[in-house]
């Protein structure tokens, strides 16, 4: 449904492929709240190369896309209302939470 966000997103440097486990993210939420800090992201898969994502995909390793919340805010607020923001309103109707991080 969304493969051509998806897809600008990726080619726009937006965005990045995230393989990490729903087990991983868990004991990285953890972690954080038993530090009594904000549960957030690593980054961990950010930084892959080009050979390391392509890999993983032939693999059929399941994956995510994250957003390079960098980039959303040092660029125009356009390419969030154009490409992502329009795209939901118009598939959901109704946008209530877009949570990014």
């Amino acid at each position: 449904m969304f493969r051509d966000q998806v897809k600008f997103i990726l080619e726009a440097g937006a965005g990045y492929h995230c393989f990490c486990t729903d087990l991983r993210l868990d004991l990285l939420r953890r972690e954080a709240l038993k530090a009594r800090q904000v549960p957030r992201y690593d980054n961990r898969c950010r930084h892959l190369s080009e050979a390391e994502v392509r890999e993983r995909l032939e693999r059929g390793d399941d994956y995510c896309i994250r957003f390079k919340v960098q980039y959303l805010i040092y660029s125009s607020a356009s390419f969030f209302e154009r490409y992502i923001f329009t795209s939901l309103v118009q598939r959901v109707g109704v946008l209530t939470v877009l949570v990014v991080y």
